[in-house]
């Protein structure tokens, strides 16, 4: 999953993007008064799992007060490169925390991911839903709906694209889905 996603505005309905907080552990009792007080992290205290209580600091990218970079007074032993983005993301939960901004009302909060309700790039067939990610990827689903090869090798998104239910792929959908799909994007 990318770590941006194309989202409903909550604030004029528009196209947003929601971006994934980063969260690290906070290993030392005497740095948790810092990220306490910052403007540029938000403090939590969880369990993880069944050991117990842990320390943590998460950063909203595009929320901060501070772009990561710019972010020159951390505790020793902590770098600001800690909350940038892994290359890969893996969803731990179903909901998931981050920012969303959105560039036509300027809408700019945290909030809880519900994916795929909160997908921009939706449309439902026959009690389904069928999502993209992103603007690019909605382009790419409508170009592998409507082809009459589908040799995957030839689209990108390719894991996404082979999860594609059936009933979204068939012949009889294939002009409504690609209609939907063209309205939204």
């Amino acid at each position: 999953m990318p770590h941006g996603l194309a989202v409903k505005c909550p604030g004029c309905s528009g196209e947003a993007t929601f971006e994934f907080a980063e969260r690290i552990h906070i290993p030392y009792r005497k740095d948790v008064q810092y990220f306490k007080t910052s403007d540029d992290f938000d403090y939590e205290k969880a369990t993880q799992g069944s050991v117990g209580l842990h320390h943590y600091a998460w950063y909203y990218h595009g929320l901060g007060r501070r772009k990561l970079e710019l972010i020159d007074d951390l505790p020793d032993g902590y770098d600001p490169s800690f909350w940038e983005h892994s290359q890969y993301l893996h969803r731990i939960n179903p909901n998931d925390r981050g920012a969303i901004y959105c560039t036509s009302c300027d809408y700019r909060r945290k909030h809880e991911l519900n994916w795929p309700e909160d997908a921009y790039f939706s449309i439902s067939y026959r009690g389904s839903v069928l999502w993209a990610y992103h603007r690019d990827m909605a382009a790419e689903l409508i170009r592998f709906v409507a082809s009459d090869d589908r040799d995957i090798g030839k689209f990108r998104y390719r894991s996404s694209l082979m999860k594609i239910p059936k009933k979204f792929l068939s012949a009889k959908a294939r002009r409504h889905v690609v209609k939907k799909l063209e309205a939204v994007l």
